[in-house]
């Protein structure tokens, strides 16, 4: 009898020590809220300028990370003013990774990713984004039928490049480096219904009104366009170990 209630004794402190952890760690008890959330979910992680939340629909899950895009644009910029083809060095790139992440999020959601988590959407992974098996109809209608042109980056086999996404008209303008031939060069991709691929027959015709505009831009002024920000951000789960 002495032997059980020792046991039980020894449970209810390891759960109350657990419990006044995660009430004097904050980023513990974020960890914890994040936990239960599935691919689908929107979920609400750091503050715009205004104070409001940030709402993040979530793309991958697995047991000790959440990946996730932000609902709507958290800016509206060039990709870089000066015409640079990388996202570590351009306008956006250090903007996302500095005063956004720094202004945006808690030192408590701080210690839960990192500057470098923060990215921008894959053409590739837009599938994915937009599958019925991953996110709910409201947002994927809201996504698809949005009027307005956003960043993101293609990075398949020979190929990376930015990207400028036109969702209304399931249409990617991608600047690709192809390392065949040296060269950057503009490429054409469209999804059916939320499938990439690419237009190999003809890649610059039967484009939208609203994707014609860029193809007369030099490669340097497609970089230096005004475009929606939507940002992703890979979150650990993982416990901290102590």
């Amino acid at each position: 009898m002495k032997k059980i209630i020792s046991i039980s004794a020894l449970i209810i402190c390891c759960v109350l020590c657990m419990l006044i952890a995660t009430s004097c760690d904050p980023s513990a008890s974020i960890r914890e809220n994040l936990k239960s959330s599935k691919t689908g979910d929107i979920i609400q992680f750091g503050k715009d300028e205004e104070g409001k939340a940030i709402d993040w629909v979530v793309y991958e899950r697995s047991a000790d990370s959440i990946t996730a895009i932000t609902v709507d644009f958290v800016e509206t910029m060039p990709f870089d003013s000066h015409g640079k083809n990388s996202f570590n060095e351009s306008t956006l790139g250090v903007w996302a990774r500095e005063e956004f992440y720094n202004n945006s999020f808690t030192k408590a959601e701080k210690e839960l990713c990192s500057s470098n988590s923060i990215s921008l959407p894959n053409v590739y992974e837009i599938e994915d984004i937009l599958s019925d098996d991953y996110i709910n109809t409201e947002f994927r209608n809201n996504y698809t039928l949005s009027k307005d042109v956003c960043w993101g980056y293609s990075s398949v086999s020979m190929f990376s490049g930015t990207a400028l996404f036109i969702p209304k008209e399931h249409e990617a303008l991608i600047f690709e480096y192809d390392e065949t031939r040296g060269i950057n060069t503009m490429t054409k991709k469209t999804y059916s219904p939320y499938k990439w691929y690419l237009d190999n027959n003809n890649p610059l015709t039967n484009m939208s009104s609203t994707a014609q505009k860029y193809i007369a831009l030099s490669e340097q002024e497609f970089y230096q366009n005004e475009a929606g920000v939507r940002l992703v951000i890979k979150i650990n789960l993982k416990d901290s170990e102590n």
